[in-house]
């Protein structure tokens, strides 16, 4: 027993080193960008690791401005229409996202149906196959439905169950005792009921945790708003672009927008670290 506690406590301090490592590496370059985005071009170019010496906010407020994305018919997307649709965006693709999942799970873990171990097993075997290439088929049912280039078709899209996180609300559900379900039926209380008083709410640290992750996921997204949703521009999509405009060519200024699109995102982190820190998984009886 002591030799199996000693190889745990070797094993735990490299992987806790391995981590202080990674984590240094991401701070230390978020600490980089910055500072180097309150430089002004002659100061970068002098010296880009130092402190700057001088602080330079206009290149947030040309960042800010630059961040406007010109379509194909010509008209010209503003930094705060950008902003909207980008919590559009990142809103419904999140909740629908994880509203879906949730749902699919609490069926097929709650409903004692043969049928809907199909829905299980399905998922199994799409998370087993990797699907890439994709997206040109996507795009052509999109047109199809008449959901291309639409907010709400994208938010279609992203509602589908099979992933990862159904995994995760069925695992959710099966621990939460039948009794619950059983008692509430006695009292009298309805399927919908249920689920809307007894189920959501035992489960509702892991619905806010995953629905925060998708947010964040979405909210750094640029290839799907790109591809799908060419008229309504997110502040990803401006990034991107604003990137390869050769009129922002001052590093300084990059950064500076890459830092807008990171702080809305860390200010979220602070308030709600709990949340995206916390333990996804959760026990009914606990609760």
């Amino acid at each position: 027993m002591k030799n199996v506690k000693k190889k745990f406590s070797v094993l735990l301090i490299v992987m806790f080193a391995i981590m202080a490592v990674i984590s240094l590496m991401y701070v230390s370059m978020l600490v980089w960008a910055g500072a180097n985005s309150l430089k002004d071009a002659w100061e970068y170019d002098d010296s880009a690791l130092a402190l700057p010496q001088i602080i330079d906010i206009t290149n947030y407020a040309r960042a800010f401005t630059a961040y406007s994305v010109k379509l194909d018919n010509e008209r010209v997307v503003g930094t705060v229409e950008i902003i909207i649709n980008t919590i559009l965006y990142a809103g419904g693709c999140a909740f629908l996202g994880t509203l879906v999942p949730c749902m699919t799970a609490y069926v097929v873990s709650k409903y004692k149906f043969r049928v809907l171990k199909i829905y299980y097993f399905t998922v199994i075997v799409c998370l087993s196959i990797p699907i890439i290439g994709g997206a040109a088929s996507q795009i052509q049912i999109a047109y199809s439905l008449n959901m291309y280039d639409t907010i709400w078709g994208i938010w279609l899209m992203r509602g589908y169950f099979i992933g990862s996180y159904f995994l995760i609300f069925y695992s959710s559900f099966m621990v939460i005792p039948d009794s619950f379900t059983e008692a509430a039926k006695i009292d009298g209380a309805g399927n919908f009921s249920i689920l809307v008083r007894i189920m959501m709410p035992l489960i509702s640290k892991t619905f806010t945790t995953v629905l925060l992750i998708l947010f964040v996921q979405y909210w750094n997204e640029y290839e799907t708003p790109l591809m799908f949703t060419p008229s309504v521009p997110t502040l990803a999509v401006g990034l991107y672009k604003f990137g390869l405009s050769s009129e922002n060519s001052s590093i300084p200024v990059r950064l500076a927008g890459s830092m807008i699109l990171f702080i809305p995102i860390f200010i979220l982190y602070i308030f709600l670290q709990d949340k995206l820190m916390g333990n996804i998984s959760m026990g009914g009886v606990k609760e």
